[in-house]
Order: C-alpha cells, then sequence, then structure tokens
C-alpha cells in the first residue's frame, strides 16, 4: 500500500482515522519522527506527507463509527471498539451517511420520516429535517452541499440543501427507493428498488430521472468505485452483485454471491469490494480487476450495512440478528474482533471526529527496550509511536512485525537491509502486538512516545 515513506523507511501501518482538530482537520497521522532516531517534543512529524509539529498537550482526536440501531443511534470508538454514546434520534433509525469533512452525520428516521442531523464533535442532533415515507437510505454529494435520501414508502428521494438544513427538491420515482450512491464527481445519484430489478440514474444539476438501468431481483444497498467509473449493487432476491459502468449505464457483469446480499462497499483504493450476505451470515470479498469473488468471510447473524475505515485497513459489518459488528482486517480477510452493541443494529457510517476527551502527547520520551525476535503487546490504552535506531557493523536485516494476535503478521512492513545506522519507526495501536527481529552484527536502540 502506497504511504507516506520513503526506503529506508518502510510505511507505519496507519492508526484510522488519528487527526489533530484544531489546525489539522482531515489529516490521517501516518508517521513518525523522520529527522532523528529519538521522538522528542516538537520534533516534525509526518502528517499526510506535510511536516507537523507537536507541541505540550497537542491533542488528536479519534476515528468514529455512528451506528443506527432499533431505537438509538450508538457512537464507537474505533481505537477500543467500545460503544461510548447513544443518542436519541427519530423513530427507527435506519441509513447512516457521514459528511465528507466528518462534521456532521445524517440519520435516515424510516418510522418517522425525518433525518437527524448529528455534530459529531459533541454527539448533540443539531436539527430534524421532514423527508417523504419511510426514508430507507441517503448519500451526501462528494462536496457536502446536498443530502438525498431515498423514501421507500412514497417512491421519491428528498434532496436537503446542508447550509440551512431545507428540502429544496423532491424528485419523483416509479418504484420503492432504498439504496443511493453519489458518483465522485457529484454529477449522478444511483438509486436503486428493492421490490423490482432495476436502478435509476438521478442527475444532480436539474434532479431528474435520465435513465434505468436492469440488475439483479432487489437491489440493496448500493456503492461507488472511488474513480466513478462502475457502480456495484447488492440484489438481495438475485443472490447476486451487478455492476454497472457508468460510462454508457449498462450492467456489464452479475457476480454471485452469498445468500440476500445486502450492504456493499468499496475500498478506497478500489481495489475490492464486500458485500454482506444477510442470509448466510458472510461477507463476500470481490475482487475489481477481475469481477470475481476472491475470499467469503464468516461473521455473525444476518449482517446488514457495513463501512471501511478510511485507510482501507478494516470493515465493520453490522449484524442485526446478533446485536454485534464484527471487525474484518482486510490484510488477511479474517475477523479480528466482535463489537457488543444496542439492540437491531442496521447501518453504520465513519467520521474523523467524535465526542472524545483528547490524547495529549507526552512532555519527553521513554526508552524502550526491544530484543531482536521478542513479542511485545502495546498495554498503554494509546497509540505507541517507536522509533528505533538500528546498527550494524556488518550487512544485516531488520523488520518489524505487527498485528492484533500473539503472532503479529508483516502489517510492520517490508525487510530492510542495515549498514550503518538505519532508523525504523513504527505506530502500535491499543493492545496490538509488536516485534523487531535483526540479524547479523545489528543492536537496536529504541525510544518511545504514547498518549495518556
Amino acid at each position: 500500500m502506497a504511504g507516506v515513506y520513503d526506503p529506508p523507511y518502510p510505511e507505519p501501518p496507519r492508526i484510522p482515522n488519528y487527526t489533530d482538530p484544531t489546525s489539522d482537520v482531515g489529516k490521517t497521522l501516518q508517521g513518525v519522527p523522520v529527522s532523528t532516531n529519538t521522538p522528542i517534543l516538537g520534533e516534525a512529524l509526518e502528517y499526510n506527507g506535510t511536516a507537523w509539529t507537536p507541541t505540550t498537550n497537542k491533542s488528536v482526536s479519534r476515528g468514529w463509527s455512528f451506528l443506527s440501531t432499533t431505537d438509538f443511534v450508538s457512537i464507537i470508538d474505533n481505537d477500543t471498539n467500545i460503544v461510548t454514546n447513544t443518542i436519541t434520534v427519530g423513530t427507527t433509525p435506519y441509513g447512516v451517511a457521514i459528511s465528507p469533512d466528518g462534521k456532521y452525520a445524517y440519520i435516515a428516521n424510516n418510522g418517522s420520516g425525518s433525518v437527524s442531523v448529528i455534530a459529531t464533535t459533541t454527539g448533540d442532533v443539531v436539527t430534524t429535517i421532514t423527508v417523504g415515507t419511510s426514508p430507507q437510505t441517503l448519500a451526501v454529494t462528494p462536496n457536502g452541499s446536498y443530502v438525498y435520501v431515498a423514501n421507500n414508502g412514497s417512491n421519491s428521494v428528498s434532496v436537503i440543501n446542508t447550509s440551512n438544513n431545507t428540502v429544496v427538491a423532491t424528485i419523483a420515482l416509479t418504484g420503492n427507493p432504498f439504496g443511493i450512491a453519489i458518483t465522485p464527481n457529484g454529477l449522478y445519484a444511483y438509486v436503486t428498488y428493492n421490490y423490482g430489478s432495476s436502478m435509476s440514474v438521478i442527475q444532480t444539476s436539474t434532479n431528474t430521472v435520465i435513465s434505468t438501468i436492469a440488475t439483479g431481483g432487489g437491489p440493496n444497498y448500493v456503492a461507488a468505485t472511488p474513480d466513478g467509473s462502475y457502480i456495484y449493487s447488492a440484489n438481495f432476491t438475485g443472490d447476486s452483485v451487478s455492476v454497472i459502468a457508468t460510462s454508457n449505464n449498462t450492467a456489464v457483469a452479475t457476480i454471485s454471491v452469498g445468500n440476500a446480499p445486502l450492504g456493499i462497499a468499496v475500498t478506497p483504493d478500489g481495489t475490492f469490494v464486500y458485500v454482506s450476505n444477510s442470509g448466510s451470515s458472510s461477507v463476500s470479498v470481490i475482487e475489481v480487476s477481475s469481477n470475481s469473488v476472491v475470499a467469503t468471510i464468516t461473521v455473525e447473524s444476518e449482517p446488514k450495512g457495513l463501512a471501511i475505515t478510511p485507510d482501507g485497513r478494516c470493515v465493520y459489518v453490522v449484524n442485526n440478528a446478533a446485536n454485534t459488528i464484527s471487525v474484518i482486517e482486510t490484510v488477511s480477510n479474517t475477523v479480528v474482533a466482535t463489537i457488543q452493541t444496542n439492540s437491531g443494529p442496521v447501518d453504520i457510517g465513519m467520521s474523523e471526529y467524535g465526542p472524545a476527551t483528547p490524547i495529549p502527547y507526552p512532555t519527553a520520551p521513554t526508552t524502550l527496550t526491544i530484543a531482536s525476535g521478542t513479542v511485545y503487546q502495546n498495554q498503554t490504552g494509546a497509540p505507541l509511536i517507536i522509533t528505533a535506531a538500528i546498527t550494524a557493523t556488518a550487512a544485516g536485516t531488520a523488520q518489524w512485525k505487527l498485528g492484533p494476535t500473539s503472532t503479529p503478521g508483516d502489517w510492520g512492513g517490508a525487510t530492510t537491509t542495515v549498514v550503518g545506522t538505519v532508523e525504523k519507526n513504527l505506530i502500535v495501536r491499543p493492545s496490538w502486538y509488536y516485534s523487531l527481529t535483526v540479524t547479523g552484527t545489528a543492536t537496536i536502540t529504541a525510544q518511545s512516545m504514547v498518549g495518556d
């Protein structure tokens, strides 16, 4: 995966959504000290390729998931995978969409015909907007200016202007809309009809339907690839996924998946599509280049909505009947965590912001003892940033290992040849395991910074 470092610095494993909310909004912390072998307060870090200097009590906020359940919206800390807040919204919340800047969560209240707007940094409902009957899902335009809401019970799409949170258009449709996805250029919205076998294309500049496309039976959730070339729809009654080419709005492939597919999401790099199969308690992984299923992952009962972390490392799958979320790591396509939720979870969206206490960096680094090949666990309860100076009098090698289990994997980067002194850096998520193995005559001197 492409990163911010050039050799000899391997890309450190990314902690999803660490940002500085005061001056570096939207930048993901992907780096560690790059100028010396000792991380000290005031030393530059790489921050999405841009130098960033920590100062006393400079803080970062964590990434968060916003989950709709039978009666509430739950907020989950993506680092600890713990439900931290429960928010009362309208009746029977269903679809979740997050604004591009991460500052607002939009919730479709299926039972009360409304959309709740939540400020992600406080967890407060700032307004409730009346829309059509039984709103199912919703999507925000890439520029954040409009929210498109699929009203399943009134055969329409409501268009909300986010500057004043009012409905500025209602688009009449010929069927019951369910899923909705907007192309990355913001020009088109694709809307599925879950009681039929088709989807419509809305031109957002005029808010009119310009095309209708045949799909498999019962299309539900729908997703666009990051380059906007293709639309993928999960066909609930067809046990399949339809692939639509946006260049001519025609179906170019139909992919068989598990039973009753419902949720669907594309990885940020556009390489894979993850599909939740609600009838077979599994997730299918589709390779975009071949439009073929390359993995099937068992999760808990009746998976519905799912979302992928912005760094592409993890997929959060909502298991409706089990009242859980399965967390899948994409590098291995295995479930690495299970989160207990409130009753009846349905859909999920992710934001870089949430109502949390900031994590201050310490005023000085600490010495860290690392023996070659020994596995350690980050038990600090916060991100651990490690820089290690590896010195060899003769040619040797060094490699970090990292992972959520006591047998860490290759997330720590490739093996590096060591001649003289080489700096190798690592970010370790809370409770994860790590090791550094060196060969030859290499010795290790390490320092660390950790959040309180």
